[in-house]
């Protein structure tokens, strides 16, 4: 990144970071993940039913991987389906591209 902009967030050199969003989807499975600047972490998970629990086990994972400290956990069925939404906080964050490498983790875990 070496300090330059990306899009989805403000990652500039010499300003605050104040955001990150980050989403992928496949025929199965939407994900999205946004960092807000206080360090804490919504991860929005959209998976169809025979999917569902493959998907939070991995989420899970990540989440104990990262060390990330989980808040709140929402989950409900719409149709077809699952939808859940948690809320964690990162703890000891010292840069903003920690916090990049560890959204761009999440992903990777769910869709391998």
């Amino acid at each position: 990144m070496n300090g330059g902009e990306q899009k989805g967030g403000v990652l500039r050199r010499g300003l605050k970071l104040r955001a990150l969003w980050l989403w992928r989807q496949s025929k199965e499975v939407l994900v999205d993940v946004r960092i807000s600047e206080d360090a804490e972490v919504n991860i929005k998970i959209r998976t169809k039913k025979k999917t569902a629990t493959k998907c939070l086990f991995l989420v899970s994972c990540a989440l104990e991987d990262l060390q990330l400290e989980p808040l709140k956990l929402y989950g409900g069925v719409i149709g077809e389906w699952h939808v859940y939404v948690l809320n964690t906080q990162i703890n000891n964050v010292d840069l903003p591209g920690s916090l990049v490498l560890k959204q761009m983790r999440i992903l990777r875990c769910v869709f391998k």
